[in-house]
């Protein structure tokens, strides 16, 4: 049941992140180019941790059944 909540906190964490990107690159569009990059690089990172987490719970998931 922890390992389920777990991965519920991360997936909202993980749209909340894509979200904050995807703003940083819209209010950097407009002469603050530099402020752009960082909401688009910051993409990667946030993908990433949802993979990682996603693939976790899966592994957690069939070592511990139940």
């Amino acid at each position: 049941m922890f390992i389920g909540w777990m991965k519920w906190t991360l997936i909202v964490a993980g749209v909340g992140g894509l979200l904050i990107c995807g703003i940083m690159m819209a209010v950097g569009r407009r002469n603050r180019s530099a402020f752009a990059a960082d909401g688009a690089a910051g993409i990667p990172w946030v993908l990433a941790g949802l993979t990682c987490g996603a693939v976790a719970a899966v592994v957690v998931g069939t070592v511990i059944p139940g």
